[in-house]
């Protein structure tokens, strides 16, 4: 045997089994069209009165004595009996019992037909002619000598031993000359004969095999004299053939870069349609300039809550009018409402994320500076009305305090409203989204996060998306390290076949885009990046970027942290630039997340650039579902300082 052979030996053996599977279809259609042939039946034909019967009957005797050209194919005798299935009443009767080949009974029938209906007449009350049949398949008969259905089905059993013989050879010719794998073949073949009784309307009989459990049904229900008796012949044959295409194989592909869905948020669906500008000051004694990223939205009273500057408070800012249009610096002003100052009893936590609860209650959230240690007392609510405040103490007791560190980088500073009936399916009606993310300290997440809680969470539990320093999420490759080793931390990686690796960027708050995609604002630099980068002239921007390399690798300057004056070879390395992106997340793989199928860092972002006003800075977002709109809160806007809340469209395509 070849090894043809033995690799494809299933492929011979199934095309063979089914090839004489086939046959045998045709062979059972064969004998289901011929049943009535090869089948016995009994006619039974019950009189009272024997001189009518034998009158009458005559004709059916004569009729037995011509059909019965082959000795035994039919036998008749007459005998005398009691009453029976077949008669009504008590008292003598006499039967004639014609057995035999059911094709000639029936041609009994058929051409007696006007003698049967006479004796019907004659006795309305009585059934006078019944059947009580067995139907069975004759399939080894004693002998075919001079037998027509006999020489059919040895006819039929030579043509399926030959048909299953050419179909062995084709299919070992087939395995000796390999062929694409050919779609499996599903065959299914019924059949069957049915002598159905029904004695007023109700089924008494079914399959032949089991006429003796249905005579003794019928005869009982025959007991009563006004039964109306039908009988009904049935033969069934059915034959499937199914053959399902083949699925191919998929062949490995390279890892692109994440397409943008259908739903998918991105820069160049975005249109800026006008907005409102914050007022500079107001509120606290502070300017405004520093205001979010936290913002939020009651539709129902056209009222905004922001962080407000610097000063760790949160202010109420109420629509006028409809937002404006043209240039940010004609936009109307919004006007100050109520405002307080939550987490005044905490160390170094101030709100940076704020949600509506009600008409008059805030809740806010924050996270920690710099080496300032990890609190729970990072998420409470304020009333604007009362100015009453209650903390929320949130903490994993079983994580060490390196791991609550990372939760409350990751978790706190941010907040938003994910969609009721999605937090339904998936969040266990949590529809509050707690988080940021993006690298702000030591512990923080190296890309956006986001967490579902609710008010008696003890802490998040529901993690969306998290990004450790292990994992960290995608971002632009368009970034490089200065040549020096002082100038990254061992967690920054460099870019892999056109996929970066977050760095400092830093995030807004996010925005859940109800039936599109959860975004999140991001800042990053693109260029060279040195961790030294923190304020020194020629490295100002801010993430690490420096923006001027000639300046900041200049001996002219310093002294300098890490001495990078002096390594004057990177000062030809090309300047760092901000960007403000939007990473927009699909919220089916948020929900693979929640079900495990997913872990929260997998997730792929569609990544782009949102379109600002000249030298705007995005901090936050919030969707208005109310009118439709994206909602940015935008610093540095007008006169290089003052903040504005930008609205945008969506479109469905780029470009519109």
């Amino acid at each position: 045997m070849s090894d043809a052979l033995k690799e494809n030996l299933w492929p011979v053996v199934i095309t063979s089994l089914l090839t004489v599977l086939v046959g045998i279809c045709g062979y059972v259609a064969v004998g289901i069209q011929n049943g009535l042939t090869s089948a016995t039946s009994t006619l039974v034909v019950v009189q009272k009165d024997q001189v009518k019967l034998a009158t009458q009957m005559s004709t059916l005797t004569s009729a037995v004595e011509r059909l019965d050209t082959r000795q035994g194919e039919l036998r008749l005798d007459m005998a005398a009996r009691k009453a029976n299935a077949f008669t009504a009443q008590e008292g003598n009767a006499v039967q004639l019992r014609i057995s035999g080949n059911t094709a000639l009974i029936n041609e009994i029938l058929r051409d007696n037909q006007k003698t049967l209906e006479q004796l019907q007449k004659e006795d309305e009350r009585l059934p006078a002619v019944s059947r009580a049949s067995m139907f069975e398949y004759d399939y080894e008969p004693e002998s075919y000598a001079g037998d027509r259905v006999g020489c059919l089905r040895m006819f039929v059993l030579l043509v399926v031993f030959l048909l299953g013989s050419l179909g062995f050879l084709v299919a070992v010719r087939a395995a000796e000359q390999p062929t694409p794998p050919q779609p499996a073949v599903t065959v299914t073949a019924r059949g069957g004969a049915y002598y159905r009784v029904l004695i007023d309307g109700d089924e008494v009989s079914k399959h032949s095999t089991q006429h003796k459990a249905h005579e003794r049904a019928a005869n009982e229900a025959l007991a009563n004299p006004d039964a109306a008796v039908e009988v009904r012949y049935e033969v069934r044959y059915e034959f499937t053939a199914v053959k399902p295409a083949p699925t191919p194989e998929p062949e490995p592909k390279p890892d692109p870069e994440p397409e943008p869905t259908a739903g998918a948020v991105t820069g160049e669906r975005l249109k800026l349609v006008g907005g409102y500008q914050i007022p500079f000051t107001g509120v606290g004694g502070n300017n405004a300039r520093y205001s979010g990223p936290g913002l939020d939205y009651d539709a129902d009273r056209r009222a905004w809550v922001v962080r407000y500057g610097v000063g760790g408070h949160i202010a109420e800012l109420i629509e006028q009018g409809p937002p404006g249009a043209g240039e940010p610096a004609t936009w109307p002003e919004l006007a100050i409402g109520r405002s307080g100052k939550p987490f005044a009893t905490v160390d170094k936590i101030g709100p940076a994320g704020v949600l509506w609860l009600d008409a008059d209650t805030v809740l806010c959230s924050g996270r920690k500076s710099y080496r300032s240690g990890f609190t729970a007392d990072w998420l409470a609510t304020l009333n604007l009305a009362t100015g009453e405040e209650r903390i929320i103490p949130m903490a994993n007791p079983g994580a060490d305090e390196q791991a609550n560190f990372h939760m409350l980088q990751a978790f706190g500073a941010g907040l938003l409203r994910i969609p009721q009936p999605w937090a339904d399916v998936h969040t266990g009606g949590r529809t509050i989204g707690a988080g940021r993310g993006g690298y702000d300290v030591l512990g923080s997440p190296l890309g956006p996060a986001l967490a579902a809680i609710n008010l008696d969470d003890p802490y998040p539990k529901r993690v969306l998306i998290d990004h450790p320093k292990e994992t960290p999420a995608p971002r632009n490759p368009r970034y490089q390290f200065a040549d020096s080793d002082r100038a990254r931390l061992p967690m920054w990686r460099d870019p892999v076949g056109g996929r970066g690796y977050w760095i400092a960027g830093d995030c807004g708050q996010p925005a859940w885009v109800i039936g599109r995609a959860l975004v999140f604002p991001a800042s990053q630099v693109d260029g060279t990046i040195d961790y030294r980068a923190q304020g020194d002239r020629g490295g100002n921007l801010g993430h690490f970027g420096v923006e001027d390399p000639t300046v900041f690798y200049n001996t002219n300057d310093g002294p300098n942290r890490g001495d990078h004056q002096s390594e004057t070879r990177n000062a030809s390395l090309p300047p760092a630039v901000l960007r403000h992106r939007l990473y927009s997340y699909d919220p089916a793989q948020l929900a693979e997340v929640l079900a495990g199928e997913r872990e929260p860092h997998a997730c792929e972002p569609t990544i782009s650039d949102f379109p600002l006003p000249e030298g705007a800075r995005l901090v936050g977002l919030h969707y208005d579902e109310s009118r439709g709109l994206l909602w940015a809160l935008l610093r540095d806007v007008i006169d290089g300082k003052k903040p504005v809340l930008a609205a945008y469209t969506i479109t469905q395509t780029e470009g519109e």
